[in-house]
């Protein structure tokens, strides 16, 4: 559960931008081939990584559901 975060990102030539993810603010941002998207539903963080596109990427950070 978050109780305190940071995180640190190298957006030196990187461009990010805001996405949503099951109704949740997200940032997604692509860093030497690899595609990103963190996001935080204000009980757990979330970060999917991986040279697929953007699309397919926030396809499956929509299906991830936490557990109950």
């Amino acid at each position: 559960m978050i109780q305190a975060t940071g995180i640190t990102i190298d957006t030196e030539g990187v461009t990010t931008r805001q996405v949503a993810v099951n109704g949740n603010e997200g940032l997604f941002y692509s860093n030497k081939g690899i595609q990103n998207v963190l996001w935080n539903d204000g009980q757990y963080g979330y970060s999917v990584s991986g040279p697929e596109t953007e699309a397919e990427l926030l396809r499956v950070a929509q299906s991830i559901q936490p557990l109950q």
